[in-house]
């Protein structure tokens, strides 16, 4: 029970610090170089890779609390939360990068 505790105290922090930086990072870098509404719907992609990470916390913690009973149902939605976290995260880090890449040559040969 207390690593369930533990686990959830660290894992309702953290997906915000990370989320809160790829949104106002990736807010900004976009403004003005797409379409407002563009802008924001590329700001929600890390929004959704905190809602699955939720979900994934939410879903192993019960699998943790439960065990050894089986929960299959949980047990699937937990496997499809993961991967689909690490896509919403890893497209966000792919967008700010590109982006800043793209600032950055911009600055460079462009100026």
């Amino acid at each position: 029970m207390s690593y369930i505790r533990t686990r959830f105290t660290f894992d309702i922090i953290w997906p915000i610090i990370y989320t809160g930086f790829l949104v106002s990072s990736i807010g900004s870098v976009t403004h003005g170089r797409y379409g407002e509404s563009t802008a924001k719907k590329l700001v929600l992609i890390p929004v959704l890779g905190l809602l699955f990470d939720y979900l994934e916390n939410i879903s192993t913690s019960v699998i943790m609390w439960r065990y050894p009973i089986r929960t299959p149902i949980i047990d699937y939605a937990a496997t499809l939360f993961t991967p689909l976290k690490w896509i919403f995260l890893g497209a966000s880090f792919l967008i700010l990068l590109t982006r800043l890449i793209q600032i950055l040559y911009n600055h460079i040969f462009r100026d």
